[in-house]
Formats: structure tokens, C-alpha cells, sequence
């Protein structure tokens, strides 16, 4: 099935020393296609910390390999969805 979603919900898991996080984000898209997916994702956890990311176990590593960032998920919503998760992410 084709999806015709414009909207994304993408979850990040960062390892910081000892401490885990997930970050999660809303996302609008230009289209749907796989490619616009693949490219956003990766260049939204390749510059989340800005700087040098150094990329390497399917994710990026920051600040001289102290903080890991990597894709958890991602997912497509639908406008209205969208709507409400910007609200509070």
C-alpha cells in the first residue's frame, strides 16, 4: 500500500556517558517517498547535536565519541495527529 502521508513521528535514543534517552519529534514532509523519509532522518541525528558527528554502529557519534545518537523509530501520522504532537514535542 502506498503511503500518502506528509507527516512524521521519529523517535531518537541517545546514549550520554551512563544516561539513555529517547527524544522524540514531528516532522512535515515534502512527500511521502521513501527517499524524503530516509534523507530527513538522517540528516536531522547526523546534525542533532551539531558539530562533528562521526557515523558508525548505524548511528552518529558526537563530542569525540562521549554521546551516541541513533534512530529508534519512525513513523508516518496524519495531519490531524501532527497537529497534536507538535502541541507538546
Amino acid at each position: 500500500m502506498e503511503n500518502t502521508s506528509k507527516y512524521l513521528l521519529l523517535r531518537l535514543e541517545e546514549r550520554n556517558g551512563e544516561y539513555e534517552y529517547i527524544h522524540r519529534s514531528v516532522h512535515a514532509l515534502a512527500d511521502g517517498e521513501a527517499a524524503t523519509v530516509n534523507r530527513l532522518v538522517n540528516n536531522y541525528t547526523k546534525n542533532f547535536y551539531g558539530g562533528k558527528a562521526d557515523p558508525e554502529d548505524n548511528g552518529f557519534y558526537f563530542q569525540g565519541g562521549e554521546v551516541f545518537v541513533r534512530v529508534s523509530s519512525w513513523e508516518f501520522v496524519s495531519e490531524e495527529e501532527f497537529g497534536v504532537l507538535k502541541k507538546y514535542l
